[in-house]
């Protein structure tokens, strides 16, 4: 019975048809049960050893096939597919061991800041990231696709990131452990330290490289700073959800890792110890002499001061910044080069900035000040401190002074010409030596910071989200926090460029997309096929 099962090949086919069996088997252990890895070896085991009998059957037959014309073709042409494959293996063991990334984007959407790259480059300590997202569902699947695509290009520039993924429904106990109970939340540790964001609205998934970076700042950094905000002469208040509040503010420096509070000076007599910067946003009342030397020896003794004051206000601050060397002029700013759609001259739209200065240095945001007064340096105390003014207007507007009159008017004997500082940065800088008696005075053996805005509702519940505004806000109190790293990132927009083609142009691609590259390929063929029949 063997004997004829071997003359009449019966279980040579068998033992071929074993072996794509357990073949076949041996797959679909691996990839539904992947940790009985040892059962699927087994099984692809004994489809070789099955295959190799099959072989070993029917070799006088397969030897005797492959003497033949058309077996030699047709071994060539299964050792070209074996080459072929073989280099695609090999390609993607590279590719998957060497990571390459190319954003052949127009406007580098896929490519992260400079700010992002110099963070990575420089972290050095392991930071763990947990992405709780959704496999699948209504748009989950495409969020985590661009959650893994911004993790895997900060993975490229750091060996210190850890990703995972964990969706909640799959695996419910680490997402109790963690207490997550919402779709795309981020967890992100290093250490003792941890935050979180979360990607709730589209508009968080386009800042998704800001939210990203400023919560690997916050997760690696010892200590948060504590931003201080001044209270009882009409300022703007945190607490504030109407336009005029400051609650936007507020919810945007704590989602940085701010700690941040409000205080009213006449009654704590004193700046908080543990404020990294003070901002004093909008005083609508005079201060009173002893808060004004409060405020003096907290920034002469290296105190960080951001003051913003609006037009036709007198603050009793002027005396303080007239010291640091900057002047408020007594105007209210009129553009006309460049103007918001459906609003008055006297609203600024802002598009120049100092090129130089940490706050504005590649900001290339417009923003927004519905009503602001210039300022200028005092030539007097140049010597001792350093201005720079960072939102210049253009040389076509100018600071009316003559605020009595409804129709503002540029007057050339009365008015201030522009280019106009709407803000401006000061520091001391080092004393020179006295030449003359017109010589500035020595600067004063101070350290602090003073940032001075001629306005305060660029920063508003109304226009914070408007253009770049929050953006410019939050780079000033980084600046003086000593954050520059967390300078806000601009989303970088998919630009739309239509191809406009004339007749002419449109005739020409028609013809060359369903005449000329058809024929090509046709004629092609045809020669390969001429070429095989002579063979």
């Amino acid at each position: 019975m063997a004997m004829r099962w071997l003359q009449d090949g019966r279980l040579a086919r068998w033992l071929g048809l074993l072996g794509l069996c357990l073949a076949v088997a041996g797959v679909a252990v691996y990839a539904l049960w992947p940790q009985q890895s040892l059962a699927a070896s087994l099984l692809e085991a004994a489809a070789v050893l099955c295959l190799i009998a099959f072989l070993g059957v029917n070799y006088r037959a397969i030897r005797a096939v492959s003497a033949g014309r058309a077996a030699r073709l047709g071994l060539h042409s299964g050792l070209m597919v074996v080459v072929f494959v073989t280099i695609v293996i090999l390609v993607n063991v590279l590719a998957a061991r060497h990571s390459l990334r190319w954003d052949l984007s127009e406007s580098g959407r896929f490519s992260l800041a400079p700010q992002t790259i110099q963070l990575l480059n420089g972290l050095g300590q392991d930071v763990k990231v947990t992405l709780f997202v959704q496999n699948a569902g209504q748009d989950q699947g495409y969020t985590k696709r661009v959650l893994q695509s911004l993790a895997e290009g900060y993975q490229h520039h750091t060996p210190h990131l850890q990703i995972e993924y964990v969706d909640p429904d799959n695996r419910p106990a680490v997402a109790k452990q963690y207490g997550i109970s919402q779709y795309n939340t981020v967890v992100f540790e290093s250490g003792e330290q941890e935050t979180r964001v979360r990607f709730s609205s589209p508009e968080e998934l386009e800042n998704r490289e800001q939210l990203f970076t400023n919560a690997l700042i916050r997760v690696t950094r010892e200590e948060r700073k504590h931003i201080v905000f001044l209270e009882g002469h009409g300022e703007h208040r945190l607490d504030d959800v109407g336009e005029k509040g400051f609650s936007a503010v507020k919810e945007a420096l704590e989602r940085e890792g701010h700690d941040v509070s409000s205080i009213v000076l006449a009654q704590q007599g004193v700046v908080p110890a543990t404020a990294t910067a003070l901002v004093i946003g909008g005083p609508a009342k005079l201060m009173a002499p002893q808060e004004l030397e409060l405020l003096r020896g907290y920034l002469n003794g290296g105190g960080r001061l951001l003051v913003m004051i609006d037009p036709l206000v007198e603050s009793g601050l002027e005396p303080l910044l007239e010291e640091w060397g900057v002047r408020l002029d007594p105007d209210l700013v009129i553009e006309t080069s460049v103007t918001l759609f459906g609003a008055g001259a006297e609203v600024v739209l802002a598009t120049n900035y100092s090129p130089t200065h940490p706050v504005t240095k590649d900001f290339n945001l417009s923003t927004v000040f519905p009503a602001a007064r210039s300022l200028h340096a005092d030539p007097a105390r140049q010597g001792a401190f350093q201005y720079e003014g960072l939102v210049i207007t253009s040389d076509k507007s100018w600071g009316e002074t003559d605020l009595s009159n409804p129709q503002v008017n540029l007057d050339r004997l009365q008015d201030i010409r522009g280019p106009l500082h709407l803000a401006a940065a000061v520091q001391p800088q080092p004393a020179q030596a006295p030449q003359g008696e017109t010589a500035a005075p020595p600067a004063p053996a101070i350290d602090g910071q003073l940032l001075v805005f001629g306005d305060s509702d660029f920063a508003s519940n109304n226009y914070f989200r408007l253009y770049g505004n929050g953006d410019l806000f939050l780079n000033a109190v980084n600046w003086l926090a000593q954050e520059e790293e967390t300078i806000a990132i601009r989303p970088k927009e998919a630009r739309s460029d239509p191809l406009i083609l004339d007749s002419n142009q449109e005739r020409t691609l028609l013809l060359i997309s369903t005449v000329l590259l058809p024929g090509v390929a046709f004629l092609l063929g045809l020669g390969a096929w001429q070429w095989r029949r002579r063979l």
